[in-house]
């Protein structure tokens, strides 16, 4: 039987040795733009995430479920549907995002 516990021994030491393994874990936890750019961790990953942080692996995959209105507006883009085009590329500058 898997206990919570081993599950969670087994996630640490397989990252580890062999850094973050999408292949293990298909689904990518989500993160939350906030009004200032910050990232907020929300939904699932939230172990995964957790234990990457801990151990120093330097990137994880997410994807980012929400943008606060009020970033994009310092980003000098009106919130509009035409907006999320650029999205992407705006979220490439986050340096925080990169640091995941």
């Amino acid at each position: 039987m898997v206990t919570r516990k081993s599950a969670l021994n087994f996630l640490i030491e397989s990252m580890a040795k062999e850094g973050y393994r999408e292949d293990l874990a298909p689904e990518h936890g989500t993160v939350l733009v906030g009004e200032d750019g910050q990232l907020y961790k929300t939904g699932g990953g939230s172990h995964r995430f957790y234990v990457a942080r801990e151990l120093g692996v330097k990137s994880v995959p997410v994807t980012v479920a929400s943008v606060h209105e009020d970033w994009l507006r310092a980003q000098g883009v009106v919130p509009n549907r035409l907006a999320l085009r650029e999205l992407p590329e705006m979220l490439q500058s986050l340096k925080q995002l990169r640091e995941i």
